[in-house]
């Protein structure tokens, strides 16, 4: 089986887990008591862990290998999953309530995200270390593609599955990444990698001037993408008055029309091949302008058309981010660079649930409009950057 493929529907099915967790964890918070603000809290919570670790699993990537980190992230989503909603479960059973819910969904997301960090990183040093300078914008598009494939099955499994319960797409998920665990541990070959240098060089971080700009601008429109994910469960049932699975499944057909849109761009970008830059300001301009369509929708129609625009802008922009991150260090260095673009677009999930869910609670629209600006404010960021430079030869 090719490595690309087992790489492709892993970051797919840790995908679909948390898209399957977005349309499900707003409603059921809900039932368990809890505010909206919680659940923006929650994600958050594990948000921040994914900053914090991913450049130090980038960084173990380049040291131990592509693979080992890979399988332990499937296996951690695994377990995780399960105990995440072993946890929901008890506090819809109301054994848990109150403070001890919240403390108890917080830790095992911390959990969860401390064991599936990895991931992105590893599969992203993979692709640098099987692809060629000219082909990387096109290369790193499989990851942002496995993303776009797990957005859409996840609220296929959501609706699928939810007339068992709420909570069993949670399980399904968790399910399939322990199939596709064994399959990594079988049939996934260890990439060649360039010979580490005779002397140490020093340890990649955020404010090297090559990448700095451009990891901030990650942050602002992963910021951008965690506030609109996290409060359009709320908005959907708020505009219709559903309950918690009639709003699992509506929620899970936007996500799921961002998601094809998402798609449709990796592909494009796939065959294409575009410079990162021009990635980078497309995506940016459409991901803005579904944002703002978004801030003025009250139906159906309007809704799907926003998630069209987003999903396509970013499904540019993160190819085109990550690209431009890799080319612009050295070979040696390309886990931790993948780690530090993880690490970013995490910090936007830090940020984006608290500020679009504690916004969300006093002015709905006002949400959307200030998402609208962050990522505006991202693609400046991310345009200004400096010029990728050819990877250097290890």
């Amino acid at each position: 089986m090719p490595a690309r493929l087992i790489l492709f529907i892993g970051l797919a099915l840790t995908a679909m887990g948390q898209t399957v967790l977005f349309a499900v964890l707003g409603p059921v918070v809900r039932d368990i008591g809890l505010s909206e603000i919680s659940a923006g809290a929650i994600i958050s919570a594990s948000a921040l862990v994914v900053v914090m670790v991913s450049p130090a699993w980038g960084r173990a990537t380049d040291r131990v290998g592509r693979k080992p980190v890979f399988v332990f992230a499937l296996a951690g989503f695994v377990v995780m999953s399960a105990a995440f909603g072993l946890v929901l479960q008890a506090g819809m059973a109301g054994l848990i309530a109150g403070p001890a819910a919240f403390i108890a969904l917080v830790m095992a997301r911390v959990v969860y995200a401390l064991a599936i960090a990895g991931g992105q990183p590893s599969a992203a040093g993979y692709i640098a270390d099987t692809s060629s300078e000219a082909e990387r914008a096109g290369a790193m598009a499989t990851i942002g593609g496995a993303f776009a494939i797990g957005a859409i099955c996840g609220p296929a499994l959501a609706f699928a599955l939810a007339p068992l319960g709420v909570l069993a797409p949670i399980y399904g998920a968790a399910g399939l990444g322990l199939i596709w665990a064994l399959v990594a541990v079988i049939a996934l070959p260890e990439p060649q990698r360039p010979a580490a240098p005779d002397t140490q060089s020093p340890t990649l971080r955020p404010s090297d001037p090559r990448l700095v700009r451009l990891l901030i601008g990650i942050v602002c429109v992963f910021t951008a993408i965690a506030m609109l994910q996290q409060t359009m469960a709320f908005y959907v049932q708020d505009l219709g008055g559903l309950d918690a699975a009639g709003t699992a499944r509506r929620t899970g057909l936007l996500i799921g029309t961002l998601a094809m849109a998402n798609l449709g761009a990796f592909v494009a970008v796939a065959r294409v091949k575009p410079p990162p830059d021009r990635l980078i300001v497309l995506g940016g301009i459409l991901a803005a302008v579904g944002a703002a369509v978004l801030f003025l929708s009250t139906a159906l129609p309007l809704l799907l058309c926003a998630n069209l625009l987003m999903g396509a802008g970013f499904g540019a922009f993160l190819p085109g981010a990550q690209a431009k991150a890799s080319l612009s260090v050295s070979k040696t260095d390309q886990g931790a660079a993948a780690g530090l673009v993880a690490a970013a677009m995490a910090a936007g999930y830090v940020i984006g649930p608290i500020l679009g869910t504690g916004l969300y609670m006093y002015a709905t629209s006002a949400t959307f409009l200030l998402a609208t600006v962050v990522t505006v404010t991202g693609l400046a960021f991310a345009r200004v950057s400096g010029k990728a430079a050819p990877a250097q030869t290890a």
